[in-house]
């Protein structure tokens, strides 16, 4: 799944989805991150379609410690350089840090 955050107000078309709220930078790392991908598309129609159903069937727990600002200069970071690896990881790790994940299933999800 790709997910952008978009803070210049562009519209989309039917073939995209949307969310609105708060701490939307971090939840852009989260769509994108390596454990959303592992554990969460997993539900996720095989043929693409996610759609309302999908996304109100995703757990997220209240996002109360995550410094957004670190989230979003993450992700201008990323967006500079998509096939950073050392970055790729570093965002994973802080997903999987606030999932509070250990080493064990973080090895787990990062095989995966």
């Amino acid at each position: 799944m790709n997910a952008v955050l978009d803070s210049s107000g562009y519209f989309v078309n039917n073939k995209c989805y949307f969310v609105v709220g708060s701490k939307l930078s971090f939840l852009t790392l989260l769509f994108n991150s390596k454990l959303f991908t592992t554990s969460f598309l997993n539900y996720a129609n095989i043929t693409g379609g996610k759609g309302f159903d999908f996304l109100t069937k995703i757990n997220v727990p209240p996002i109360i410690d995550i410094n957004e600002q670190e989230c979003f200069l993450l992700l201008e970071r990323i967006e500079n350089d998509p096939n950073n690896s050392k970055l790729v990881r570093e965002i994973n790790l802080l997903i999987n840090s606030y999932y509070k994940l250990n080493e064990e299933e973080t090895n787990f999800i990062e095989s995966q």
